[in-house]
């Protein structure tokens, strides 16, 4: 049985236990006080806003020989006892107390525990019906803070008198302490991306924080081992829906917990592209604006904006306040202002939209609606796939950039070369949406002519 308990402590870490015990006897020279103030001990104990005591006159609620601190619950002079930094960490903390004189409301303490000037730790203490020369044992375990540390015990004053009231004594005060240790076992792996939808070319990668383990895995479902298992030598994909597991290993310590990760295979459309309207800076929309001097604008009425096969335009309401333009504040930012009644039209040149997303501190639902689709904060869904959306403002919107994602119609299969089938004028975009001016022989693009999108390989 020992061999297994030490066997054990060595897998899952300990905790290494030390003892240290408050010098209250020190305080003031050892002697007791008729008043309040502030008191420490050779150690350093600083008691706040408290007086020395030892056991009163006829009784034997303290120690024969033990001085202990009251703690005042005066709400205006709060008392408050503190230990100097101690070393060693704390896993558990134990004092004793009670009440010398005739306090009627109880005690009731607040115990934290202070590292570099914040309290990790709070416990209570509150014992509402103890009476005069009658004491109790606070113990309070489950601390486990590693490190320096500061205790500090506040009287809460549950009386809430501005007088001298809830008058606690503590005395007999000790701790445990507490250090831990690493753990002797791998670290468990983590898998890259966690979980989820992914497509058949998203590569799976898994790493180890502890240097030297070895990876195994599995995409069945199984538990990974040295036997059962691929040894993980870089990244890789996945043709199907499955469960990745992983385990690492390393001589001479524990194997690591197995890491899990449920990935779902989703086809992706090659023809999805997003299109930015950046109002931020008027110098990127096409046509190219200019941007506007501090505290004034740029009017956008009806001026069509386009990126790539998407145009926006912006259209001020009949009871509009102003024209619907670029903004710049006089801290030098810009965007686009758009005003009760005034409308936004987003549109695709044969393109299906699929969403449209707004940044701005006024850029969402809350300042316009939409006539179809569905507006959720700052997101605008289509319902299926629409070729335009309008947008109505019921307030002032701010909106510093618009980003529309579409996909581009396009026929199946690939042309052999461009071949001029109308009168109508002839554009081309990479698959990126962007607009080319002289397609480069042997790039496939995008050739839109007429009502007709098709993909095409330029020879």
């Amino acid at each position: 049985m020992r061999k297994l308990l030490l066997l054990l402590l060595w897998l899952v870490g300990f905790a290494v236990v030390r003892a240290g015990v408050a010098d209250f006897n020190t305080m003031n020279g050892g002697e007791i006080t008729n008043s309040y103030g502030t008191y420490t001990s050779s150690q350093g104990w600083t008691a706040k806003n408290c007086r020395i005591c030892s056991n009163a006159t006829g009784t034997t609620m303290m120690d024969v020989d033990s001085l202990g601190v009251v703690i005042s619950g005066k709400t205006t002079a709060v008392g408050e006892l503190s230990s100097p930094t101690l070393s060693g960490g704390i896993a558990s903390l134990t004092f004793s107390y009670g009440l010398i004189w005739k306090d009627t409301n109880g005690v009731s303490l607040t115990v934290n525990i202070i590292q570099n000037d914040e309290i990790v730790r709070t416990e209570k203490v509150v014992y509402p019906s103890i009476t005069q020369y009658n004491s109790s044992i606070a113990v309070i375990n489950d601390l486990n803070v590693a490190g320096d540390f500061v205790i500090q015990i506040v009287n809460n004053c549950p009386s809430g008198s501005t007088t001298i009231k809830d008058r606690t004594s503590v005395w007999s005060l000790s701790w445990t302490g507490y250090e831990e240790t690493a753990l002797e076992q791998v670290a468990t792996p983590v898998i890259s991306p966690d979980e989820g939808q992914i497509t058949n070319e998203t590569e799976i990668s898994i790493s180890c924080a502890t240097e030297g383990a070895s990876i195994y895995y599995t995409v069945d479902g199984t538990d990974p081992s040295v036997e059962n298992g691929s040894l993980y030598e870089g990244p890789f994909t996945i043709e199907e829906d499955c469960t990745v597991k992983a385990i690492a290993v390393m001589e001479g310590i524990s194997d690591s917990e197995v890491a899990e990760a449920v990935f779902t295979i989703v086809e992706v459309d090659q023809n999805v592209q997003t299109a930015t309207f950046d109002f931020t800076d008027p110098s990127t929309l096409n046509p190219a604006q200019s941007t506007p001097a501090s505290n004034s604008g740029v009017s956008l009425n009806d001026v069509e904006l386009t990126s790539g096969p998407i145009t926006f335009v912006a259209t001020r309401g009949a009871s509009a306040t102003a024209d619907c333009r670029l903004w710049t504040t006089t801290s030098g930012t810009t965007d686009f202002r758009i005003f009760k009644t005034s409308t936004m039209t987003i549109s695709g040149n044969n393109a299906k939209i699929k969403q449209i997303d707004f940044t701005g501190n006024k850029a969402n639902s809350s300042y316009f609606t939409a006539e179809t689709g569905t507006l959720s904060g700052s997101t605008w869904t289509a319902s299926g796939k629409s070729e335009s959306a309008v947008f109505t403002a019921t307030a002032t919107a701010n909106i510093s950039t618009i980003t529309v994602t579409y996909s581009v119609n396009v026929n199946t299969g690939i042309e052999n070369e461009l071949v001029e089938v109308s009168d109508s004028p002839v554009e081309y975009y990479n698959l990126q949406g962007v607009k080319i001016a002289t397609p480069v022989a042997g790039s496939i693009c995008i050739r839109v002519q007429g009502g007709n999108a098709t993909k095409v390989l330029v020879k």
